[in-house]
């Protein structure tokens, strides 16, 4: 069920997730009576608004008293002008993320090399942030190399954390605290709508093409092959115990061409977080019980590669479902 409205409230907005916003460049806002409409489609949905405001952009006066009409949160840039306001903070560059000065969440926007390259500047620095969430820009790129570094480097936080126990760092913390996939959940909990008035599953599918839209502000949401989108449908992903992963559906479609079919290079790394998570959990704690906690030690990295443990009769039954629904 729909409980989330993003809001984009300029072509410049900045990327929070995978996609670079090719957009970025484009100063067009949305007009006022689609921010009216967006509203008013919130209220009558019952949404929380979850507004992204302007890199580089000072919004005319008339938007301010439109957008704090209803209760919101505010997604902004490390550069742009409403940073004193926001809930969320997103950095692009480990310099900008060091010059923040602030106890709210903090996303860290980072190809992998310049994360391998940094992760002594942010075991230094984790401390100084409530929360701390990293998106590696370019993971469809990982190698095995890759992996091994990624991992080596998750393990100089662990020692950080340990000894900071308030730390809240999305690659390590969370799936400590997870019992059930915590996922995007993009066309499922949350929708966007763009500068243009129309619908989209997230924010990067408007980025990649306008057309790919989803519904509009005057006719409403109309999401094709829903299920799709689910985890039940997914065959890979509801097998996975990695509930950090964002499992994101434009990612999925980029690199696998199927938007329920998370990459190799996704499964793997989101395993690695998880297997370090575990690491850091028994480093917490003492005189825990394995039957305590909901990890446990595996020997994979990829849940394809298990593929044959998988309940044959319960694929088949959930396959022939999912045709009757849709064909």
């Amino acid at each position: 069920m729909l409980q989330y409205l993003i809001v984009l409230l300029s072509d410049n907005a900045p990327s929070y997730c995978y996609y670079d916003n090719s957009k970025k460049g484009s100063k067009r806002l949305m007009s006022l009576d689609t921010l009216k409409k967006t509203i008013c489609f919130a209220m009558k949905e019952n949404l929380v608004i979850q507004y992204v405001f302007p890199e580089n952009i000072v919004l005319p006066s008339k938007y301010n008293h439109i957008i704090n009409s209803i209760d919101n949160h505010k997604i902004t840039g490390c550069n742009s002008p409403y940073i004193s306001n926001a809930d969320i903070i997103i950095c692009n560059t480990i310099d900008s993320l060091i010059g923040i000065k602030s106890d709210k969440p903090v996303v860290l926007r980072i190809s992998k090399n310049n994360l391998f390259s940094n992760f002594d500047v942010l075991a230094k620095h984790l401390s100084l942030f409530s929360r701390l969430n990293i998106i590696i820009t370019d993971i469809q790129t990982f190698t095995d190399k890759d992996y091994h570094i990624y991992q080596k480097g998750l393990e100089k936080i662990i020692d950080i954390i340990k000894n900071n126990k308030g730390i809240q760092f999305n690659l390590l913390t969370d799936r400590i605290q997870l019992d059930k996939m915590n996922n995007c959940s993009a066309g499922i909990t949350n929708i966007t709508i763009a500068p243009n008035g129309r619908f989209y599953l997230c924010p990067a599918f408007y980025n990649d093409d306008e057309n790919s839209d989803i519904g509009n502000i005057e006719n409403g949401v109309r999401i094709p092959n829903k299920n799709l989108l689910q985890l039940n449908y997914s065959p890979i992903c509801r097998h996975c115990d990695c509930y950090q992963c964002k499992r994101c559906v434009w990612l999925n479609q980029r690199t696998t061409n199927e938007i329920n079919t998370p990459s190799h290079q996704q499964c793997v790394t989101s395993h690695i977080e998880r297997n370090s998570s575990l690491k850091l959990l028994l480093s917490l704690s003492t005189g825990i019980s394995q039957k305590d906690i909901n990890l446990f030690p595996i020997n994979y990295l990829d849940p394809f590669e298990i593929r044959h443990e998988w309940d044959h009769d319960v694929l088949q039954e959930e396959l022939i479902k999912f045709h009757k629904e849709n064909y």
